[in-house]
């Protein structure tokens, strides 16, 4: 009898400590006197989205929220000591002043502000703060930045525009279908994605209501969430949940700017290291991953002055850029729809010339980020990013 109570205390001991878990950390700037109210609706919008999502999952949830005590020794302390085991998620955000440390940074993510003592740091928020996170070996980790992507020699400024509101989930009003669909999305993946709220060289704009990417993102996450339909279920992912915020983040940012001409419309960018942690058969007989392989490259080279009369330009570089990847892969592409930089007279270009991997060819005398939407035969679609540096 001894033996057996030894081995059910064993037992429980053991679940107990090797539990699932959800960590949801939150670090907002809300003691900032321009963008502090967004900062703080951001807070309360961030924690009841996680809380639903442990509920759906039937997780633990721990939650380490920071506002007004946001600061960079607290942000140490709870990165560096998270016990973290195999199967848990991390959900990590962000709500903070941000910048760009020069025009020819290769990084697509900003610097950000994190107060500590009575001054302010900046960190990177890709090598200082996402690379430990993805170090902490969770099955799952989720980091959004809603920061500013500027370069540093711009100066933010207040912003009074109102922003539109969205319905928040609330932990006990969950229905069966909406349970189902979380558990595709956190479920059902594994790895690392980090999304940063706008592209570099752009603001993000924080507004009474929150600010607009985080507003718009969790907007994405209903709209999958909600979903009852079971001949749409099957397009829940995160690429399609990605590029829908990014549309909506366009969208609103696009009416803000026509009420503000000093800000651009933008949208949100990320590096998604996200796979199915089951099979495809599994959650649907019907969908198909987005290949991985898949890569956005190119070659830059400085023309010679006989070249550069030769193709009448005053541009000293030849540009280069396609697709790579496997070839079954790239059997599954429709089109690519390449986007420049907004200087180009013609910058939305769409290829179908598959037989050269979607190349293209152009002169030019600066560098800039390159996007490119690779939409599928099977409707799918993601998204690429490349900086033409000329050193390649």
């Amino acid at each position: 009898m001894k033996n057996l109570l030894l081995a059910i205390g064993t037992f429980f001991l053991f679940q107990t400590s090797y539990s699932q878990t959800i960590y949801s950390l939150v670090f907002s700037y809300t003691e900032d006197n321009t963008i502090g109210q967004g900062c703080y609706i951001d807070y309360k919008n961030t924690k009841s989205e996680v809380q639903a999502i442990s509920q759906a999952l039937g997780q633990n949830l721990i939650e380490r929220h920071f506002t007004s005590d946001f600061n960079k020794t607290n942000l140490d302390n709870v990165i560096n000591n998270l016990g973290v085991n195999p199967d848990d998620i991390i959900f990590l955000y962000i709500s903070t002043h941000g910048a760009r440390s020069s025009q020819g940074d290769n990084n697509q993510f900003p610097q950000i502000v994190v107060p500590s003592s009575n001054t302010q740091v900046m960190v990177s928020s890709y090598n200082y703060i996402y690379s430990k996170i993805k170090n902490l070996n969770a099955r799952l980790t989720i980091t959004l930045i809603d920061a500013c992507n500027g370069y540093a020699n711009i100066t933010p400024k207040e912003v009074t525009i109102y922003g539109k509101t969205y319905s928040k989930k609330t932990s006990n009003t969950l229905t069966n279908f909406q349970k189902s669909n979380y558990l595709k999305l956190f479920k059902n993946y594994k790895g690392n994605l980090l999304v940063s709220s706008s592209e570099p060289g752009k603001y993000s704009i924080s507004t009474s209501a929150g600010s607009i990417f985080t507003n718009c993102f969790f907007q994405a996450l209903h709209y999958y969430t909600d979903m009852e339909d079971q001949t749409n279920i099957k397009y829940i992912n995160w690429t399609n949940l990605l590029n829908r915020a990014k549309q909506y983040t366009l969208n609103e940012t696009q009416r803000v700017s026509s009420q503000d001409r000093d800000f651009q419309p933008y949208y949100p960018v990320w590096e998604n290291g996200l796979s199915r942690s089951v099979s495809s058969t599994s959650i649907s007989n019907t969908t198909r991953e987005v290949p991985s392989s898949l890569k956005l490259l190119h070659t830059c080279r400085a023309l010679s002055a006989q070249e550069m009369r030769e193709r009448d330009t005053d541009n000293d570089h030849l540009l280069k850029y396609w697709i790579s990847g496997r070839q079954e892969d790239l059997n599954r592409i429709e089109k690519v729809i390449y986007y420049l930089h907004h200087t180009f007279s013609d910058p939305i270009h769409q290829n179908t010339d598959s037989e050269s991997n979607y190349l293209e060819t152009f002169t030019v005398w600066g560098q800039f980020w390159l996007r490119a939407k690779i939409i599928f035969k099977d409707g799918q679609e993601i998204e690429l990013n490349r900086y033409t540096s000329f050193t390649n």
